[in-house]
């Protein structure tokens, strides 16, 4: 399949999203690093703090596979065996980082085990054979639109039971303070399909306009996507960030199921809610000024109706 001019552009959700993902990567690394080695206590000392340390590091992981994701969005576009389980591989990757921060979080600092995490190279493995077969048996060197659907549906299932678990995991740990971060995942979780199925499937086919637009062929989805990142920036640097050595809740032991007790938030936690909600409130009170007023008429009510099917 030939690509046009304006196939090989980059879409604005691409650079927004690997944008926030490059942002995260180099902002939760420099914050890692002074928490756990100028931070007095080591709140995120591998050694001391292993369920916390653990759960940020692979937490980062996951934010660099997405980063992959977007950086070689391009190269989907062909509709090629390879590129589609090279990309889908990186993807798991990551997925199984944000499983393992679930697992590393609810395991606690006096019980933590490496054999804990065994499922997940047992997982990885099991994916890699996936792909090795179905490149052995796919006839030819690229996927159908079927065969796009069959090949990235094992990775949406994975990725969907990673998301779940990292809100459940801070739920088991925070109680209701966590609450609604798991409805949110939840959320996200479910937008990963149209995700996976416009960049997987109908962008190598072009269906992305006419008679198959919709959310997943318009690309609108992921930004939808980008804002829910925005939150798993926001609640994970408040549990894992926020609370200080001896402060609740405690990781003491090894936790599977939630009490339902309302945690508190630690002081530092409280002002990092404030800036943050101010910061992200205002930038978008700022984009909805501008979309309202600055953007063509009609453009802007015109997008709201089509949220609500009007």
């Amino acid at each position: 399949m030939q690509l046009t001019a304006h196939d090989a552009q980059t879409p604005a959700y691409v650079i927004w999203n690997t944008a926030l993902c490059v942002i995260v990567l180099v902002a939760g690394a420099i914050i890692f690093l002074v928490y756990h080695f100028w931070n007095r206590p080591r709140v995120l000392s591998l050694r001391t703090r292993p369920s916390t340390g653990w759960a940020s590091i692979l937490l980062l992981l996951w934010w660099l596979s997405l980063a992959y994701a977007y950086f070689s969005h391009q190269r989907l576009a062909d509709g090629k065996v390879v590129h589609a389980a090279s990309a889908l591989l990186g993807m798991n990757l990551g997925d199984l980082c944000l499983l393992g921060a679930a697992i590393a979080y609810c395991s606690g600092d006096e019980e933590f085990r490496g054999r804990r995490f065994a499922p997940l190279p047992v997982t990885l493995a099991l994916l890699i054979l996936y792909y090795l077969l179905f490149g052995i048996l796919w006839h030819g060197d690229t996927l159908s639109f079927l065969g796009s659907i069959w090949l990235f549906s094992p990775s949406v299932v994975i990725a969907n039971v990673a998301v779940f678990a990292i809100g459940w995991a801070f739920l088991v740990r925070w109680g209701v303070t966590a609450l609604p971060f798991l409805l949110i995942a939840v959320m996200y979780a479910v937008a990963q399909y149209p995700a996976y199925l416009h960049a997987f499937a109908l962008k190598s086919h072009s269906l992305l306009t006419g008679s198959h637009e919709s959310l997943a062929s318009s690309g609108q989805v992921f930004y939808y996507l980008a804002i829910g990142k925005l939150f798993f920036v926001l609640f994970p640097a408040i549990f894992l960030f926020g609370p200080r050595d001896g402060e609740p809740p405690s990781t003491a032991r090894a936790k599977s199921w939630p009490s339902f007790e309302v945690v508190p938030l630690p002081p530092a936690a409280r002002k990092l809610v404030i800036a943050i909600v101010s910061t992200v409130a205002g930038a978008f009170l700022v984009a909805l000024i501008h979309a309202a007023f600055l953007e063509p008429a009609g453009a802007f009510w015109a997008w709201l109706k089509s949220l609500f099917g009007l």
